[in-house]
């Protein structure tokens, strides 16, 4: 059968979507979680991504929120876990890189916090002073931003992994100036080509491993 290419990604796609509802949870032994699949993202996740983004009491607990700057976990789900994961894009899909500045995360479980996915999309290649969107200088402002915001919250957030190590085919992905069917938030695109972020991810985890080391010594 001839079918087009963005056919079988479709196909794939679903394919995925209900192997990862079906199929036992790798691992489940070991950590007490769920599993749980987002489309163009990690099938298998040995962590729930449980959050809610709220600024008042009467906020809705099962639903995500982006407004105010204190993003408070609060799904009760997440007394059930060893660890609760969290995926956050303050600065690409919502808000500004300044407003992780003044993001504080509180939570009221007693339990590690881990960002498990983070960043901003870039084209490798585009270069722009003005630090648009889809711009190596964007990707790299956001993550300058995102540490910063982790690293005021340490007391919450323990552990940070950002999201993507390099571009990847996603058909969901529309834009053709600078998207054209690859998710671009990689640190580098698809051919390796390193992306300004790159050096600065990397100078960050190389100084955190200094770190690590002089506290076990």
């Amino acid at each position: 059968m001839n079918c087009p290419t963005s056919l079988w990604l479709w196909l794939w796609w679903l394919l995925a979507a209900l192997a990862a509802r079906t199929s036992p949870l790798p691992g489940s032994a070991v950590c007490r979680a769920t599993s749980s699949w987002v489309p163009g993202h990690q099938v298998w996740s040995c962590l729930v991504k449980a959050a809610v983004f709220a600024t008042g009491e009467d906020a809705d607990p099962t639903v995500e929120q982006a407004s105010g700057s204190v993003m408070r976990i609060e799904d009760p789900l997440c007394a059930l876990l060893d660890v609760v994961a969290v995926n956050e894009y303050v600065g690409w899909y919502y808000k500004s890189a300044e407003d992780c500045l003044s993001t504080t995360w509180r939570t009221t479980f007693e339990k590690p916090v881990v960002i498990s996915e983070f960043g901003a999309g870039a084209k490798a290649g585009f270069r722009d002073a003005e630090r648009r969107r889809f711009s190596e200088e964007f990707q790299l402002d956001v993550y300058r931003a995102q540490f910063a915001m982790i690293e005021k919250n340490r007391a919450v957030i323990r552990g940070a992994s950002p999201w993507i190590l390099a571009d990847f085919l996603c058909p969901r992905r529309f834009n053709q100036t600078y998207q054209n069917l690859f998710n671009r938030k990689g640190l580098m695109d698809h051919n390796g080509n390193r992306k300004l972020a790159w050096g600065f991810v990397r100078e960050v985890y190389e100084r955190l491993a200094m770190v690590g080391d002089q506290d076990s010594a």
